[in-house]
């Protein structure tokens, strides 16, 4: 069922030796034009409404993130953790606005305080737990459903981590890059990730044209009856 909704594998091929370091240089280069351009947008140095960079930061993410949530079937009964909230937490800002709680991590103590702040602006920190720490540093056996942002690095290793944690109920989404921004992202196959891929119900999530994200759920939670996870 699920082969079909995954990329031929020449997609996501890491290039070698030189051209290997060339991406690794790429996509360094591309999270720090990443971070100065949310710093635009950070509460302490934009001069722009926050309602203004709400809505900017909503053309671009704000579709995807509705579909995440839907595709998951989100709701307050279900304990969320979203990784990589960068300075302006958007996607765990709309989860929080539609009434549901959220752990979101960041890693980056600037990013964290402009996260923080912004949360406090938007009068969300009663929905929003925000998480100073690294990835590799948490415990997901707790969460129902873990997202974990495109820029986060090195995905992989912590991808394993979350699905080696996770409890049987529980769900990872994950955003991959797709088309233009592939040199710039690491990408991930869920073939990547687990050897036998009947063990999992995999969904692909089209979200944007640039990015996309993939859902991944133990079959037994399936075939027990919570689709929804």
């Amino acid at each position: 069922m699920e082969n079909h909704l995954i990329r031929q594998k020449n997609d996501y091929i890491m290039p070698q030796g030189h051209l290997g370091i060339l991406k690794d240089k790429i996509y360094q280069g591309a999270i720090e034009l990443a971070k100065k351009l949310e710093s635009l947008f950070s509460s302490s140095g934009s001069i722009l409404p926050l309602s203004l960079r709400h809505f900017v930061y909503g053309i671009f993410y704000k579709r995807m993130v509705r579909k995440e949530m839907e595709v998951s079937c989100m709701s307050s009964e279900k304990k969320i953790l979203q990784i990589g909230c960068g300075s302006y937490p958007f996607t765990a800002i709309t989860m929080a606005s539609e009434g549901i709680p959220v752990d979101a991590v960041e890693c980056d103590p600037k990013a964290y305080n402009s996260a923080k702040e912004i949360i406090k602006q938007k009068g969300l920190e009663d929905k929003i737990n925000l998480i100073l720490s690294n990835g590799s540093n948490l415990d997901y056996s707790q969460y129902d459903i873990v997202h974990v942002s495109l820029h986060v690095h090195p995905k992989k290793d912590l991808l394993l981590q979350i699905l080696h944690q996770l409890s049987d109920h529980g769900a990872l989404l994950y955003r991959n890059p797709h088309k233009a921004i592939t040199f710039a992202y690491t990408s991930v196959r869920p073939d990547d990730l687990a050897k036998d891929l009947s063990n999992y119900f995999i969904e692909l999530v089209k979200g944007l044209p640039t990015c996309e994200t993939i859902r991944m759920i133990q079959n037994e939670t399936i075939l027990g009856g919570s689709q929804d996870a």
